[in-house]
Formats: C-alpha cells, sequence, structure tokens
C-alpha cells in the first residue's frame, strides 16, 4: 500500500509509515498523492504492519538497510535537504496545512489544496508533481462536473510534464488500469479499474490513456499486491497495497472470459496475492526496471521485469 511518505535519496527513495521503529519522514506522497519519477529513479515501498500467519494484526518486519533505522531526525533532514539540492527545480514539494512540521520544514509551497494546485501549476520546470485525488469516485464522470474539470487540467498538465523525460511512472492512490476484488459475490467478484478517472483520461489519450513514455501506474487502495500487463495499448499497472493493516480477499484464480479494468483493454498476463508484504522496483542492467514482491519477511513472492510498458512475472501464480 502506499500508504506513507517517499523520500528521494540521489538514485533511491525510502518510504515508510509512523508506525513501530521506523521513524515517520517527509515528502507527503502518501495515499493522497501522484508522482511523475524520471528516469533512474528507483524506489522500495515497504510496510510497517499487517497480519502474521494466523490473521491477526502485527507490525511487519521491516527489511531495510539497518543504517535507516538508526538515523536521528537531524540526519533525516539532513539527506532530504541533500536530495532537494540535488534535484534542484525539478523538484516541487507541496506541503498540505494539515501536514506535521516535519513535513512543512522541507516543503516548497504550503496552504490548501487549492493553492497548492494553483502555485504547483506555476512551477513548469518541475517533473516531479504531487496533486491531490482523494475526492474521485468510482463512477465515470460527466463533462459538466466540477471534478470533470479539475482532474482534466491535472491529468493535462501531467501529461505534458511528463513529454520532457522519456521514462515515467505514475504514482496515485486509485488503480485505473487494475481489479478490486468484490467479495459480495459468490465466487468473488471483479470491480474495474477507476471509471471516474479512466472517463477523465479517455478524451486526452483514447483508450491507451497515457503517452508512450509511462511505463507503469503505480497505485494502493486495494489492499492486494497485483501486476496487470496488457497485449493493448496500456501501461503497465502495479497496485502496491499489501502492506496496510488488513488485507482484501484474493482476486479469483481464473478470470472471467473476458474480463479487464478497462472496456476495449486485453490483457496479456496478471499476477496477484493478498499475502502482507512489499515492493521493491529498480532500474535493472538492460534498461527496464525490476520489480521485486517480498512478504513481510522479505522472502521473494515474485520477480517481474518491466520493460516497454510490458512485464513479465515469475512465477505468475502466488499464494
Amino acid at each position: 500500500m502506499v500508504d506513507g511518505p517517499i523520500v528521494p535519496f540521489r538514485d533511491r527513495a525510502v518510504k515508510a509509515g509512523g508506525l513501530g521503529p521506523f521513524p515517520q519522514l517527509s515528502l507527503d506522497a502518501a495515499d493522497r498523492g501522484s508522482i511523475l519519477a524520471p528516469e533512474g529513479f528507483s524506489f522500495p515501498l515497504t510496510p510497517v504492519s499487517g497480519r502474521n500467519e494466523n490473521g491477526a494484526m502485527a507490525n511487519a518486519v521491516l527489511t531495510v538497510p539497518e543504517s535507516y533505522l538508526a538515523l536521528d531526525d537531524e540526519s533525516i533532514a539532513f539527506r532530504i535537504r541533500e536530495a532537494k539540492r540535488e534535484l534542484g527545480r525539478s523538484l516541487v514539494i507541496l506541503g498540505h496545512h494539515y501536514q506535521r512540521d516535519d513535513v512543512i520544514e522541507h516543503s516548497d509551497i504550503t496552504g490548501d489544496s487549492y493553492k497548492l494546485a494553483l502555485e504547483g501549476s506555476k512551477r513548469t520546470d518541475a517533473r516531479w508533481i504531487v496533486f491531490d485525488s482523494s475526492k474521485v469516485g468510482v463512477a465515470p464522470l460527466s463533462p459538466g462536473d466540477a471534478l470533470y474539470a479539475t482532474y482534466g487540467t491535472q491529468l493535462r498538465m501531467a501529461i505534458e510534464l511528463a513529454s520532457r523525460s522519456p521514462v515515467n511512472f505514475f504514482l496515485d492512490h486509485h488503480p485505473i488500469l487494475g481489479f478490486a476484488p468484490n467479495p459480495t459475490r459468490t465466487p468473488t467478484g471483479l470491480y474495474p479499474g477507476n471509471g471516474s478517472l479512466q472517463s477523465v483520461l479517455l478524451p486526452i489519450q483514447g483508450e491507451r490513456l497515457f503517452p508512450d513514455s509511462f511505463q507503469a501506474l503505480v497505485s494502493g487502495h486495494v489492499h492486494l499486491f497485483e501486476v496487470v500487463s496488457y497485449l493493448t495499448d496500456q501501461s503497465t499497472q502495479l497496485i502496491s497495497g499489501n502492506a496496510g493493516a488488513w488485507a482484501d480477499v484474493p482476486l479469483p484464480h481464473d478470470l472471467p472470459r473476458g474480463a479487464t479494468p478497462l472496456p476495449g483493454a486485453v490483457i496479456g498476463s496478471i499476477v496477484s496475492t493478498n499475502q502482507s508484504g512489499f515492493t521493491i522496483i529498480e532500474r535493472d542492467s538492460e534498461g527496464g526496471w525490476r520489480v521485486e514482491a517480498r512478504d513481510r519477511h522479505g522472502r521473494l513472492f515474485t520477480t517481474c521485469t518491466l520493460r516497454d510498458r510490458k512485464t513479465r512475472c515469475v512465477p505468475e501464480t502466488l499464494p
């Protein structure tokens, strides 16, 4: 689950929540935000709590470098300042007024959502944009809806900014091209991708939704790990939602014939588990991306190779 801050350190970024021994860091991507990541960006999404083998809540084992656990507040702040200095004006940190002081300390612009959207839009030299999509629903929006206009403006801006980089990752809370399980059906049914954001993106980019430079969409919200790769012209959808305090029921092992998160999109492969864990994305030596899904003890679920927006995972059958 993308449920905590993400902080860039040179070519990596460390994310943590405020539970357990891991200190809460800064740069609020959180469940409310989206980031466009330039080429060379690598980040682990690390859980802070989950369920143990008996289904009871438990703090997760944090398989992060010991050096991070030993950092004091000033050392963390220093690293954030160094990352900001290195990224320069390609980075904008927007601080919502309700955030903690140690988040606001590193924010370039502070205020409510309206002010952040207004002032952030003026930073046209930034390639990292954080914006709030927490009010999005699930049903398609009509062009006359105020949210349609808001998200249309923001997504057009995001796509324009992304055109400056050959490789982009789009992070948001709600999966646009992934499934969610519907436990009210027997056998378990499927909810499609987010219809509200799909309805805004379709007039902009057509059925592919995002330009070719968008390697993958990375989301939370659904409490599973899930990778959906398409035979058609859509980016891979990665859901890292299995690090929260509870899990969704598993997706059905065999998808219904013709099932798809987006009308017209054809799934090439789908890999999923509801077991607690975390996800690591790293650049590989061949110009693609390596995606590792691990359980809360750090044991490997699967390894996926992402290249040209398509993903192949081995193994494909997960617990």
